[in-house]
């Protein structure tokens, strides 16, 4: 017998929807440092950023539509924030300094991946170009004329408590 998502329970659908996340970011991670191991951590961003540069639009798209995110503006991608892959996750906390519908101030203070590089003693990885990709295609998808400004992202130095801060503005 096949088990359909549709006969599970709830709390089945929520264990099995965190470890769909789960195991998409392990994939994420292994697939990035098998080729850091190999041809070098520059490479291996530059392969990061084409994987995002695509995924992150198709699940943009998919946020939108499922969750009827119609609106515009900063608040409409802070909204979807909310419902990324990775989001579902213990190992990644968000905070919002400001959300207004003019401009959203946001960090990440904790980021499972960077502190999983840490533990594993192979430093911070330069995430700026990647995170600047991925919210410019949730911009892309949900407001072009959203403005992005990053305020600190490595290989920026930051302080213990927060690994990458932006900001959403709309366009003047």
């Amino acid at each position: 017998m096949i088990a359909h998502p549709e006969d599970w329970s709830k709390e089945q659908l929520v264990q099995a929807i965190k470890m769909v996340a789960r195991t998409w970011v392990i994939t994420d991670g292994i697939y990035f440092q098998t080729i850091e191991d190999k041809w070098g951590l520059d490479e291996a961003v530059k392969a990061d950023m084409k994987m995002w540069e695509r995924v992150t639009v198709h699940e943009a798209r998919k946020i939108r539509d499922i969750f009827q995110i119609n609106e515009k503006g900063p608040l409409a991608i802070a909204k979807a924030l909310d419902f990324v892959t990775f989001s579902m996750l213990d190992g990644f906390e968000l905070a919002f300094e400001e959300r207004t519908p003019e401009r959203v101030v946001f960090a990440w203070t904790r980021c499972a991946p960077q502190e999983a590089r840490l533990a594993q003693g192979r430093g911070e990885f330069p995430c700026k170009p990647v995170g600047c990709m991925f919210l410019e295609k949730m911009i892309e998808v949900f407001d072009p004329e959203v403005t992005l400004q990053c305020h600190i992202c490595p290989p920026d130095p930051h302080p213990d408590n927060i690994w990458c801060k932006w900001e959403l503005a709309k366009s003047t």
